[in-house]
C-alpha cells in the first residue's frame, strides 16, 4: 500500500506518452533535470539537456532551477522501473496555460480527499477508488462532479457513482460535501451586468419594478441574484457563485426577462455593461460610488430587490418626467 503523500492524483500510475504533466524540479544536472510528477505520486522523471529548449542552450541553469514547477510532456514511460523522459520544448504556452488550470483544479480535488481521509479516518488511496478516481471518468474533470456536489443537484453525481458499483455511506457523503463546500466557497467569483431600465408611461415605478421582480425570478437555488440600484436609471444584476458559465447565463437570462417585461409596458431597455467578473464586494461598491453622480444611490446602499428605495424611483420618476417636459 503507498503511503498517503504517494497516492496519485488519477486511477493510473503512470501518465500516458505525449501527455502533459505538471513536475517539480528536484536536481540539475550538466545533462539534463531530474524531476518528481506532482499528480502521480511523484514519480521520478527525467528532461534531457535537448530537451529543455528549441534554442542553442548555452547554460542549463539560465533555464531551469531546482523547486521550479513547470508543464512537460511526456516522451516515454517505463512502468517496470518506474521512469518517465520528459521534454519541455515540446509543450505549446497554451498547453501550459491549460495544464496549469487542470493541475490547479486537481490539487484541489486531491487536498480535499487528504482532508477527508483524515477526518473520516479511511484510507487515501482506498477513498480515492471510490470517489475521485471515478469521477475523472465519469465527468470531464473530477472538479466539475465537486461544483455539482456543492449544488443542490448532488444526488445526481451520487447516483452515477453507485451505478458505476461504488457505494459510500451517508457519514462519508456529507463529510465529503462540507470539505468541498467550504473549499469552492474560498474560489467563487462575483460577476455582474449594468442595465438601464426606464418606464415614461403612466405605470412609471411600478412598471419599473415589475420588470426587475421578472429578472429576479430567474434565480436558481445555486446561482442567487442581487438587483440593485445604482443610480437613476442604472441598475446592477450581480450574483456570487462557484460556475462562471451557470452564473453567466443566469444573469443573461434575467436581463432577456427584464427587457421583456419592460417592453410589454413601454418601457425601454439598455445594457450598459456586460456579464463579467469584478472584484470582491466592498471593491465593487467603491467603484460604483466614485463612478455615479450621486453618493447615495450607490450599490452599498441597496441590498437588492426586496429593498427597492421608493424616494428614489420616485425621484427617478420625476427627472424623467421634467426631461420629457424639456424635450
Amino acid at each position: 500500500m503507498q503511503q498517503a503523500h504517494e497516492v496519485t492524483f488519477y486511477q493510473e500510475p503512470f501518465p500516458e506518452p505525449e501527455q502533459v504533466v505538471q513536475v517539480k524540479v528536484n536536481r540539475v544536472m550538466d545533462l539534463g533535470a531530474y524531476v518528481s510528477l506532482l499528480e502521480y505520486g511523484k514519480a521520478e522523471g527525467m528532461i534531457m539537456l535537448s530537451e529543455l529548449s528549441k534554442r542553442r542552450i548555452r547554460s542549463i541553469k539560465a533555464l531551469i532551477r531546482a523547486g521550479q514547477i513547470m508543464s512537460v510532456a511526456v516522451i516515454r514511460v517505463d512502468a517496470e522501473k518506474g521512469y518517465v523522459d520528459l521534454s519541455r520544448r515540446r509543450v505549446s504556452p497554451e498547453e501550459g496555460l491549460e495544464m496549469d488550470e487542470r493541475f490547479a483544479k486537481s490539487k484541489m480535488v486531491h487536498s480535499v480527499m487528504r482532508h477527508t481521509a483524515g477526518q473520516t479516518g479511511e484510507d487515501l488511496e482506498e477513498l480515492c477508488k471510490k470517489t475521485s478516481w471515478p469521477l475523472y471518468k465519469l465527468y470531464p474533470h473530477a472538479y466539475d462532479a465537486f461544483k455539482i456536489l456543492a449544488s443542490s443537484n448532488a444526488d445526481d453525481v451520487w447516483a452515477k457513482l453507485e451505478g458505476a458499483g461504488h457505494v459510500i455511506s451517508d457519514t462519508l457523503k456529507a463529510q465529503l460535501i462540507e470539505n468541498i463546500s467550504r473549499r469552492l466557497q474560498t474560489a467563487a467569483i462575483r460577476l455582474r451586468s449594468k442595465v438601464d431600465v426606464t418606464c415614461f408611461t403612466p405605470e412609471g415605478i411600478e412598471g419599473i419594478k415589475a420588470a426587475l421582480r421578472a429578472g429576479q425570478a430567474c434565480e436558481s437555488d445555486d446561482v442567487k441574484l442581487t438587483i440593485s440600484l445604482i443610480a437613476p436609471p442604472c441598475y446592477a444584476i450581480s450574483t456570487t457563485c462557484i460556475d462562471k458559465a451557470v452564473g453567466i447565463k443566469t444573469i443573461d437570462t434575467a436581463m432577456e426577462a427584464i427587457e421583456e417585461e419592460i417592453t410589454k409596458r413601454n418601457g425601454g431597455f439598455v445594457i450598459k455593461t456586460k456579464t463579467e467578473m469584478v472584484g470582491d464586494v466592498e471593491e465593487d461598491n467603491l467603484a460604483d460610488l466614485y463612478s455615479s453622480d450621486e453618493d447615495s444611490d450607490s450599490e452599498s446602499d441597496q441590498e437588492g430587490m426586496g429593498e427597492l428605495d421608493e424616494e428614489q424611483m420616485k425621484r427617478l420618476e420625476k427627472m424623467k418626467a421634467a426631461d420629457s417636459d424639456e424635450e
